[in-house]
C-alpha cells in the first residue's frame, strides 16, 4: 500500500469514527417545533399516549426510530397494509400468520408470527383501534434473528388525508443491549432497514416519504 493509499484509508477511518461518536451522542429522535406543527397529526409523536392509551406501561425506552409517509391510499387500505400486509412492501419479510384472534379479528393479545430472511419473528398486539392505530412488541426471546435491542415497542398510526390519501407514522422505541450504542443501533435499524422498506412502500403504492 502506497503512502497516499494509507492516507486515504486513515481519513476514511477517522470520518467513520467521527460519525459513529456523533450517533452515540444523539440518544433519541428529536423534532423541531416547526416540523411538528407542519405535520399536523392528532397523535403527537413525542408523547407516549396514542388514542388515550398510555404506552409507557409497556416500555420506558426512548423513541429511537421514526418513519413518516403520505400514501395514495384510503386510510383503511393503508392500515391493512401496516397490520397484515407488511410482506407486500417490506423486503425479505414473509407473510405473517395470526393466532389468538377473536372471531377472525385481530385484537389485543393477538400474535403475529412470520419470517424475516428465513428467521422466525414473533410479535404481540398490545393495543389496537382497527383502521387507525396499533401498538405491538417483538418477542425477542422467541424471535430467531438476534436483534441487539431490549424493551421494544412499535406503533403504527394511520390518519385520513384529503383525496383518499393517508398519513402513516411508524415509531419504534427500544434500548440497546450494547452499552452506549443505542443511537448507533437505532441508526442501523432505521437507515439500513426500515427506511428502505418505506421507500419501497411509497414506490409500490404511491405517495411520498416525509423526512425530518
Amino acid at each position: 500500500m502506497t503512502r497516499s493509499e494509507r492516507t486515504v484509508h486513515s481519513t476514511i477511518r477517522v470520518l467513520l469514527l467521527s460519525h459513529l461518536f456523533l450517533l452515540i451522542g444523539c440518544s433519541s429522535v428529536s423534532l423541531s417545533k416547526a416540523f411538528k406543527a407542519s405535520l399536523n397529526t392528532k397523535y403527537p409523536i413525542e408523547e407516549k399516549i396514542v388514542g388515550g392509551y398510555d404506552m409507557s406501561r409497556l416500555s420506558e425506552a426512548p423513541l429511537r426510530a421514526l418513519l413518516i409517509a403520505k400514501l395514495d391510499l384510503p386510510r383503511q387500505d393503508a392500515f391493512d397494509l401496516m397490520l397484515s400486509g407488511l410482506h407486500k412492501w417490506f423486503p425479505n419479510l414473509e407473510e405473517f400468520t395470526w393466532s389468538n384472534t377473536r372471531n377472525g379479528k385481530i385484537v389485543v393479545g393477538s400474535v403475529r408470527t412470520g419470517k424475516y430472511k428465513g428467521d422466525k419473528m414473533v410479535e404481540y398486539v398490545r393495543y389496537i383501534k382497527p383502521g387507525h392505530f396499533y401498538v405491538y412488541q417483538i418477542d425477542l426471546d422467541k424471535t430467531e434473528k438476534f436483534i441487539p435491542i431490549s424493551n421494544h415497542m412499535g406503533v403504527f398510526t394511520v390518519e385520513e388525508l384529503p383525496n383518499h390519501s393517508s398519513l402513516v407514522i411508524w415509531r419504534q422505541y427500544f434500548d440497546s443491549r450494547i452499552p452506549l450504542m443505542g443511537s448507533f443501533v437505532a441508526w442501523i435499524m432505521e437507515d439500513w432497514v426500515a427506511q428502505g422498506a418505506f421507500d419501497n412502500l411509497v414506490e409500490i403504492y404511491g405517495g411520498q416519504r416525509i423526512k425530518y
